[in-house]
């Protein structure tokens, strides 16, 4: 049964007390998003991630959504993560070791001791820097897929090797910020 604090005396120590497990909570959980980031790369294994991942509130959720949905962005050698919002799970993408192998490097290096700058804690976002990145990746795709389709077609006009190999690049380039664009 709950007690409601009635005293300033009794307020101020349930808010220290509240305050100081928080602070713990917090710690470990971000000890977890890291660990399990990691067990994801290090052995190809999402189940623990997942796991998680059901575990946290639906702002955690968002949150370290976002803070992978970032760390891919900043760092698209790491990318090797995918999350279904259809399917609500998390899958590896059909990336290189190499990607995977960066990704426990910048895991034991930077994510679990984190900066406060560059690298924060999973659960520290920032809504409308990180709103205005996906905003901007969507925009930015859209334009290009447009540019890709029209460049296709007028394909009569696109004579030159140079012509060709741009639009190929375009089109390779538009596939990898497709994830980053449509992350939620």
């Amino acid at each position: 049964m709950f007690t409601i604090q009635k005293t300033n005396k009794t307020l101020s120590t349930a808010i220290k007390s509240y305050a100081t497990a928080q602070g713990k909570l917090n710690d470990k959980a971000h000890v977890l998003a890291v660990s399990v980031i990691f067990h994801a790369a290090e052995h190809g294994d999402v189940r623990p991630l997942q796991a998680f991942y059901d575990t946290l509130t639906v702002n955690n959720q968002t949150s370290f959504k976002q803070y992978i949905r970032r760390i891919f962005t900043e760092n698209p050698q790491v990318s090797c993560l995918k999350y279904s919002s259809k399917e609500a799970k998390w899958s590896m993408q059909e990336k290189s070791n190499e990607a995977r192998k960066a990704l426990v490097l910048m895991c034991e290096e930077k994510m679990i001791n984190p900066d406060g700058v560059t690298f924060k804690r999973f659960y520290e976002r920032e809504n409308v820097q990180e709103a205005a990145i996906l905003l901007d990746n969507q925009a930015v795709l859209k334009r290009l897929k447009s540019l890709i389709a029209q460049a296709k077609r007028n394909d009569d006009k696109v004579t030159s090797t140079v012509d060709s190999k741009v639009l190929k690049e375009l089109e390779t380039f538009a596939q990898k910020l497709e994830p980053m664009a449509t992350a939620h």
